[in-house]
């Protein structure tokens, strides 16, 4: 399951709707999923979230490439 930012963003709200009240919680994730949290599960909720969170980190990073730059010198002094 892959977890998109709008995710993480639903699942913090539902973790301080759960942390500051007693009512439960569902989210709807991108990929249809239905999860629903309660008080008694808000320990479960944070642990997900942290997991979330990591997969969301780790799509941002991979998106961004490392590159090497160097020169070229030719035998005429030139660098290209």
């Amino acid at each position: 399951m892959a977890c998109t930012t709008e995710d993480q963003q639903n699942l913090e709200r539902a973790a301080i709707a759960l942390a500051t009240g007693s009512r439960k919680e569902a989210v709807t994730l991108s990929d249809g999923t239905c999860v629903e949290f309660t008080p008694v599960t808000l320990p479960q909720l944070r642990s997900f979230l942290a997991e979330v969170r990591a997969q969301v980190l780790q799509a941002s990073s991979q998106s961004i490439r490392s590159f090497f730059l160097g020169t070229v010198h030719m035998g005429s002094g030139l660098v290209l």
